[in-house]
């Protein structure tokens, strides 16, 4: 199938693409957390809004910088979820390197 058929079928190949085979990204300064981290944090606990993450992991409880971004997050998993349901994190995400709880260097640390 190619491009074009692709786009007649009216399917949205956005997010299976570019959630795929992606690092992890850096979401909350203060704290050391990965996009990863928060998707987990709504994966496992059920977190629904950024302030039950916040809970969970601590993601967007420090300068509040992040807290747009963990928002877009949460609702991106929640959307995942609703289509897949609750599994296993996804293949690629076991063979990533893990930085969920990374050690900063103090002079790249952000302060609020």
């Amino acid at each position: 199938m190619d491009k074009r058929e692709l786009a007649e079928t009216g399917v949205d190949f956005h997010y299976q693409i570019a959630t795929f085979n992606q690092s992890p990204m850096l979401v909350c300064h203060c704290h050391a957390l990965t996009d990863r981290d928060v998707r987990r944090a709504v994966r496992t606990s059920g977190a629904c809004t950024v302030a039950e993450v916040g809970e969970q992991c601590g993601a967007a409880t420090g300068c509040g910088g992040c807290h747009e971004l963990v928002a877009e997050i949460v609702a991106c998993e929640k959307r995942r979820l609703a289509v897949f349901g609750p599994s296993d994190p996804p293949a690629h995400d076991a063979l990533r390197p893990k930085l969920e709880h990374a050690q900063l260097p103090p002079d790249l640390l952000l302060t609020g």
